[in-house]
């Protein structure tokens, strides 16, 4: 037996299989396990390669895991394509000098936000990441 510990969004799932079992069968015991509804909707890693379902468990290992009887396997999502196509040409909005309100250029440093280079030469230092909305907002209203 093969210690199988799948890594998936934060938590350990673990899966006992033998050396001949086929991926695709332990991907499904996998996603019955974690309660995923469908194989299609995420994808498994084994030393940084897509892992090919047909394909047994023993032809994948490498030589330090069956040393030891166990692997990692990591499990992620898939993405909607149409959610990447949609997001394809985004475009980042202009950062506003809160001040006047004119674009202006952001700088982080230590955990902190400058916004500075507008065409009025305002600076403002020391914005937390979560005040920029207040800023932002406050713009908003003038």
């Amino acid at each position: 037996m093969i210690q199988i510990d799948f890594h998936h969004e934060g938590s350990i799932v673990p899966l006992q299989s033998q050396k001949e079992e086929i991926m695709e069968n332990i991907y499904i015991n996998f996603c019955k396990k974690a309660s995923i509804n469908s194989i299609k909707s995420v994808f498994f890693l084994y030393d940084g390669k897509i892992i090919d379902n047909k394909i047994s468990l023993g032809k994948i290992i490498n030589q330090d895991d069956k040393k030891r009887n166990k692997i990692n396997i990591l499990v992620y999502s898939r993405v909607d394509k149409n959610m990447l196509e949609n997001n394809s040409s985004a475009k980042a909005k202009p950062t506003i000098c809160p001040k006047c309100g004119e674009n202006a250029k952001i700088k982080f440093e230590d955990y902190l936000i400058t916004i500075y280079g507008c065409k009025n030469d305002h600076i403002t230092n020391n914005i937390f990441l979560v005040n920029m909305k207040k800023l932002k907002l406050s713009m908003k209203k003038k």
